[in-house]
């Protein structure tokens, strides 16, 4: 009778605990040293707990992250979020730094004032590294989930006694 191969000896059981790993250093990394990067209208960033997808119609300088931080409450567990701009407003946000109405609030809280200011079409979205987290845990899980019924049913098969015959 053999047995069927450990769980230490599975790409999917090591992949999946080097993911969640990369992803908890990711989530800690992106509230000391926010990173970003643009192709054409489209902006990336991982910020505040949270990994962000913008979508801009004109081009747009690159937003100082140390300066507009200092305004923002960290929250470890950030809600999700989706803002688009109308474009009814006139002028910019920066009135809102000057009267420091910004200060203690969050990112998910700033988002929408600073969107009244960018023309129609603008979009984003903000993802928090818990939820991608729980994400990647759910179809770690379901990929275990299924190795462990298909190694449960190779080795029941080999198990069958052979026939009287």
């Amino acid at each position: 009778m053999t047995r069927a191969p450990g769980l230490l000896r599975s790409v999917t059981f090591w992949s999946g605990i080097l993911m969640m790993v990369f992803i908890c250093w990711a989530w800690r990394d992106s509230n000391l040293r926010p990173l970003e990067f643009r192709v054409k209208k489209w902006h990336f960033s991982q910020a505040f707990s949270g990994v962000t997808v913008q979508r801009y119609w004109y081009y747009q300088p690159k937003i100082m992250w140390g300066t507009v931080a200092r305004h923002f409450t960290r929250h470890p567990l950030p809600a999700p979020f989706y803002a688009s701009a109308s474009g009814k407003s006139k002028g910019d946000d920066r009135e809102y730094h000057r009267r420091g109405e910004l200060e203690g609030k969050s990112v998910s809280e700033w988002v929408p004032i600073h969107f009244e200011y960018l023309p129609r079409g603008a979009r984003l979205l903000f993802i928090p590294h818990w939820l991608i987290l729980l994400g990647v845990a759910g179809v770690w899980g379901g990929l275990l989930y299924e190795r462990h019924r298909r190694m449960r049913r190779a080795f029941a098969i080999q198990e069958v006694p052979a026939g009287d015959g």
